[in-house]
């Protein structure tokens, strides 16, 4: 039974994230609503609140943190990581292709095991070096195949995967080292505010005075319920993914 469970959530998560990954796509270039930092703070927003009717409701219990200083101590610089990953991750969509973004992706575990080298979680071995060599040959031979590369596209996704890297070993320092137990929706409700928070001056600044000035002509020409569809998917960003 545990086999069952545990291969339905694989299948989920697998259909969730490519699902969320083609319409963000469609949403940034096809649909023309080219704002992937506005797109990203929506789903952060609509995260928080999901996750607070969660609390509101009793499905979700969070663990006392010792006041604002030891919150944002924890949770700030994964917040920060979160929302500049998301977003330079949706900024990619508007240059490089769906397929070149995930081939990108696929040197995600060399930028964390880099990562892991710098912070102390990890110590450098012949094995782990070789394996590192192994997968960027891998993304490298990948790569070499796209035809028309975007430089600044490239430049987004990599820097999306330096901070999701960086995200995922903060992550493990804050379970490992401090010892804390968080559900996934525990999680969405400490991190998805902070990530909206840290968001905000990078949206008012590049963002919001174009939004202003075009009035509702990107919100209509995208769709109220494609934008709806986008952001209803809150287990997405729980297994923190790129929305």
């Amino acid at each position: 039974m545990q086999i069952l469970w545990v291969s339905y959530l694989l299948g989920q998560w697998i259909v969730l994230s490519s699902g969320l990954i083609l319409l963000n796509k469609h949403i940034l270039s096809e649909a023309g609503f080219d704002f992937p930092c506005t797109l990203v703070l929506l789903h952060m927003l609509f995260c928080t609140a999901c996750a607070c009717v969660w609390k509101l409701l009793g499905w979700v219990s969070v663990p006392r943190l010792g006041g604002p200083r030891a919150y944002c101590a924890r949770f700030v610089p994964i917040g920060l990581c979160f929302a500049a990953s998301l977003s330079l991750g949706n900024a990619a969509y508007l240059h490089i292709s769906v397929a070149f973004v995930q081939m990108l992706k696929a040197s995600t575990p060399v930028a964390t095991l880099v990562v892991s080298f710098m912070l102390g979680l990890e110590q450098p071995s012949w094995r782990l070096t070789g394996l590192i060599l192994l997968i960027s040959s891998g993304v490298g031979i990948a790569c070499a195949a796209q035809v028309h590369p975007s430089i600044p596209g490239v430049l987004l996704q990599l820097g999306a995967i330096g901070f999701e890297a960086s995200r995922l070993c903060l992550v493990n320092l804050l379970l490992t080292l401090r010892g804390l137990r968080l559900s996934p929706i525990a999680s969405v409700l400490l991190i998805s505010p902070i990530c909206a928070l840290c968001l905000l001056p990078a949206w008012a600044m590049l963002e919001a005075p174009r939004l202003l000035a075009l009035g509702s002509a990107p919100w209509v020409r995208v769709g109220a319920a494609t934008l709806g569809e986008g952001r209803a998917s809150p287990l997405h960003c729980m297994c923190g993914c790129t929305a």
